[in-house]
């Protein structure tokens, strides 16, 4: 995992969810990904909860990202993709973002139309449907 930019976080992993899983789950969702990073404890081998998916480029991981985020993971029924942009360590840089509230949308919406409802207007980096 080279690439941050073309990296996505993927939180809220079972122990059963190893990279193998993880890899089948996306690719069975449409989605091509370069690699996963399953991380664990290194004592243990237990997973640690989250991972690191790889993809072709930074718009793949974008889209990745927007389409699935909230959808059920194929293979595990009850669980639901939590993805989110990869950020490594404490040390974050200063920057000009800001965040938007947009309330009362109808249950049909979803990160990627909510992504498309904006792109054109604002310079969207990420966004989050609570």
């Amino acid at each position: 995992m080279q690439n941050f930019s073309h990296t996505i976080w993927m939180g809220d992993l079972e122990p059963y969810m190893d990279e193998m899983f993880i890899k089948r789950a996306f690719e069975t969702s449409g989605e091509i990904i370069v690699s996963v990073k399953v991380i664990r404890n290194k004592a243990t081998g237990q997973t640690l909860g989250y991972g690191f998916i790889e993809f072709l480029d930074s718009t793949a991981a974008r889209d990745a990202m927007l389409k699935l985020n909230g959808k059920l993971i194929p293979g595990a029924p009850t669980k639901r993709f939590k993805l989110n942009h990869a950020s490594y360590g404490k040390d974050s840089t200063a920057s000009n973002e800001c965040s938007l509230f947009v309330g009362e949308l109808t249950e049909d919406v979803d990160d990627l139309a909510l992504f498309n409802a904006f792109k054109n207007i604002l310079l969207v980096d990420q966004l989050k449907l609570l």
